[in-house]
């Protein structure tokens, strides 16, 4: 089967969001209705669209596509976690290179180890150095993603259907899907408490897209 003619699951409100809306909305972790089927084509040239609605959410937000929490890479902190990864780096160079790593450059790995931490090495704590998983990053204790900043930014019900609601308007415009499942739309409500300005009534044919 062709690349273009394979099924892929397409979740209309990006999974940057959705997991954050579950967490708040166990009905919305249980609602298949924005999980569609598309063509593997359609998947990835929906993904450009989707990026630039979620750039124009960031700047709409105030919160950047990055997250926000970061540390200063001059912090005591963030240096603290480039020692931690150079230890990493040395101890797997001796762990899984030993073989073919000569004695005096072995010794001179062992005694950038033992600046670092104070000592002289064991061979299991260079064991122990070596499994240490550390990926390096700036992102502080207080660290939050964009997508659960902006979710805590829905503060009721209404503005948490009407952000569904705009990701789903936009999938229509952006791709004009045609073949969505017989009552799927765009008003369908998403979460049980629902305040009475959104209606939920059924839509004709003709409004099931609007």
């Amino acid at each position: 089967m062709q690349f273009h003619q394979r099924l892929t699951t397409h979740h209309v409100v990006p999974n940057a969001y959705r997991k954050h809306l579950t967490a708040i909305c166990s009905r919305y972790r249980r609602d298949i209705h924005d999980v569609l089927c598309v063509c593997g084509i359609c998947h990835v040239q929906y993904e450009k669209h989707s990026k630039k609605l979620r750039q124009t959410i960031a700047e709409e937000f105030g919160i950047p596509l990055s997250g926000m929490g970061f540390v200063d890479v001059n912090s005591v902190e963030f240096i603290s976690q480039k020692k931690k990864q150079k230890l990493n780096n040395l101890a797997r160079a001796l762990i899984n290179h030993a073989d073919v790593i000569p004695a005096s450059r072995q010794q001179t790995i062992k005694e950038k180890i033992s600046s670092i931490i104070g000592h002289q090495p064991s061979e299991s704590e260079i064991q122990i150095l070596g499994k240490i998983k550390l990926k390096l990053d700036n992102r502080g204790n207080d660290y939050k993603s964009h997508g659960k900043l902006v979710v805590l930014k829905l503060t009721s019900t209404n503005t948490i259907e009407r952000f569904i609601q705009r990701w789903r308007r936009h999938f229509i415009n952006s791709m004009n899907p045609q073949f969505l499942p017989k009552h799927w739309k765009i008003k369908k409500r998403a979460i049980k408490t629902l305040l009475p300005e959104l209606s939920t009534n059924e839509c004709t044919d003709e409004e099931r897209h609007q």
